[in-house]
C-alpha cells in the first residue's frame, strides 16, 4: 500500500510540475525511424493544435536530406503530404479536391496551397508535373468563376 501511494504522489508530482511527457505521434506504417525522420516529424506535428495526435505514413527520405511523407491530425480524415528541408519550416500540403466553384473570399487560400505543392515538387516530395496540374485545374475553376461573375 505505501508502494502504491508513494507511485500515485509521484505521478501527480509530475502532473503538476508539467513534466510528464506528452504521448508521441504515431507513424501507421512503421517507416520514418531514423533520427532525420524522428525530427521532421515532430517538427510537422507542432504545425497542428494537438501535435501529440497527429498520424504519419509514408515517411521517406529524398535528396538533400530532404525527409517527406504524409500526416493527418486535428481531426482530418485525409492525409496532407509534407516536406522538411534541415533548417527550413516544414511545407505541408492539404490534399483537398478544388471545387466545381470558388467563393472569391476562398481564392487566396486555394492561391496558397498550390505555392505548397510546388514547394513540395521542388523538394522532391510529389512527383514533377503535379503542381502544372493542380495549378491548371484551380485556373480552370477561376475562369469559370470570373465567367459566372460577369453574366450575372
Amino acid at each position: 500500500m505505501k508502494r502504491q501511494f508513494s507511485l500515485y504522489g509521484l505521478a501527480l508530482a509530475l502532473a503538476v510540475s508539467g513534466t510528464v511527457p506528452a504521448l508521441a505521434q504515431s507513424v501507421t506504417d512503421g517507416s520514418g525511424k531514423d533520427t532525420a525522420a524522428q525530427t521532421a516529424i515532430h517538427a510537422v506535428a507542432q504545425h497542428y493544435k494537438t501535435p501529440q495526435e497527429t498520424r504519419f505514413r509514408k515517411v521517406r527520405t529524398a535528396g538533400k536530406g530532404t525527409i517527406c511523407g504524409e500526416v493527418t491530425g486535428d481531426g482530418a480524415t485525409t492525409f496532407s503530404s509534407f516536406g522538411v528541408t534541415p533548417g527550413s519550416e516544414p511545407v505541408i500540403f492539404d490534399n483537398q479536391k478544388i471545387p466545381a466553384a470558388l467563393d472569391f473570399k476562398e481564392v487566396n487560400e486555394w492561391l496558397n496551397k498550390s505555392v505548397a505543392l510546388e514547394d513540395l515538387e521542388d523538394m522532391g516530395c510529389a512527383p514533377k508535373g503535379s503542381y502544372m496540374r493542380y495549378r491548371d485545374r484551380l485556373n480552370k475553376v477561376m475562369e469559370t468563376r470570373k465567367e459566372n461573375t460577369l453574366t450575372r
